[in-house]
């Protein structure tokens, strides 16, 4: 798996959510308002998988790196 430069994997990120948000936000204020729509209203029930976060393999690689640096070793904590 490739590793992305920090400032790299954030705009990925910001384009991500902006594209996100363009499907999301009308499903978002119906539902809010109250408001039925057939389709969209079955694909969001039915499509509801949420991946886990990359945020967690961000942070293992951040800690990796500062122990790393610290220690002159790149092992990573246990994860029971």
């Amino acid at each position: 798996m490739p590793v992305l430069p920090a400032a790299e994997w954030h705009a990925r990120r910001v384009a991500h959510e902006a594209r996100v948000d363009a499907w999301l936000a009308p499903h978002l204020a119906r539902r809010q308002a109250g408001e039925k729509h057939p389709v969209e209203d079955f694909l969001f029930t039915y499509y509801s998988y949420r991946p886990p976060s990359c945020a967690a393999g961000i942070r293992a690689r951040a800690w990796s790196s500062r122990a790393a640096s610290r220690t002159g070793t790149t092992s990573r904590p246990r994860v029971a």
